[in-house]
């Protein structure tokens, strides 16, 4: 990742870093968290930005950046290739627990160079990706080391750690509601769970994921109003079969990138 990606350091703030940090009144150093911490991004760019994101994580993220850095660009960018470089490493420890090492290491080197993550790692308001995805990966990792046999003080803790890395994901993205859908996935795939049957192991995976549905369940009810708002904004856009026309077109353009990444432009 640092190979690949860290000619950024020479970098400065463009698109959004302007508003987010480098004129943005409240990600100061010579201001408390508390300042800011629970305002969305409409409140906290002074309307620059809109939306109804609530990301208390990423902006925390900025403003320690701030404290250590000040004004100077190459330090956010170091946070940047940090945490890419820390969601390589946990990517390689969960593919490493459902498969080889020779599979693990070509699935990590390959996400850390590929030319679709780069704006994640470059662009300092783009991070956001990778403050979700570590919680969210150390969570997988957790959920997969429950099959291991450890004490019931081990078990414990796991799942504790487990909870605290989904809440910290969500702080980051709203889009870490996934993270049920993943548990679900690679619980069903574990080789750990190898010698079970399909619904034993659907419903051993279910009941460790229950606080984890539970806790998704309760930030979806926090966020009603505003997730509501953002689904009837976009249907009264459009109708409904448009805009699963459109969902669709999305997903393959995804696809297509993921495996030719050519063209790709900073909105892409």
């Amino acid at each position: 990742a640092a190979l690949a990606y860290g000619v950024s350091l020479r970098n400065g703030f463009v698109w959004d870093d302007l508003v987010l940090v480098k004129n943005n009144q409240f990600l100061q150093p010579h201001n408390s968290p508390g300042s800011f911490l629970g305002k969305a991004f409409t409140e906290l760019t002074f309307g620059s930005l809109a939306g109804h994101f609530y990301r208390p994580l990423f902006a925390l993220s900025l403003w320690a950046d701030a404290v250590v850095w000040g004004q100077q660009p190459a330090g956010f960018h170091a946070t940047n290739l940090f945490l890419h470089g820390l969601v390589v490493g946990l990517l390689w420890l969960v593919v490493r627990r459902l498969s080889d090492p020779l599979t693990a290491t070509l699935a990590s080197v390959l996400f850390a160079v590929h030319p679709a993550h780069s704006e994640v790692a470059v662009f300092i308001s783009g991070r956001v990706d990778s403050l979700a995805l570590v919680p969210m990966l150390a969570a997988l990792w957790l959920f997969l080391d429950l099959n291991h046999g450890r004490s019931i003080w081990g078990q414990g803790m796991r799942h504790l750690g487990l909870l605290g890395a989904f809440g910290l994901a969500l702080a980051a993205k709203e889009s870490a509601l996934v993270l049920p859908g993943w548990l679900l996935a690679v619980g069903l795939h574990d080789p750990a769970a190898a010698g079970r049957r399909l619904v034993g192991r659907l419903s051993v995976s279910l009941a460790r994921m229950t606080v984890v549905l539970a806790i998704a369940g309760i930030y979806v009810v926090w966020r009603w109003g505003t997730l509501t708002g953002l689904v009837a904004q976009a249907l009264s856009s459009s109708s409904v079969a448009n805009r699963a026309w459109i969902t669709l077109g999305a997903f393959g353009s995804y696809t297509m990138q993921a495996l030719v990444p050519v063209p790709l432009g900073p909105e892409r």
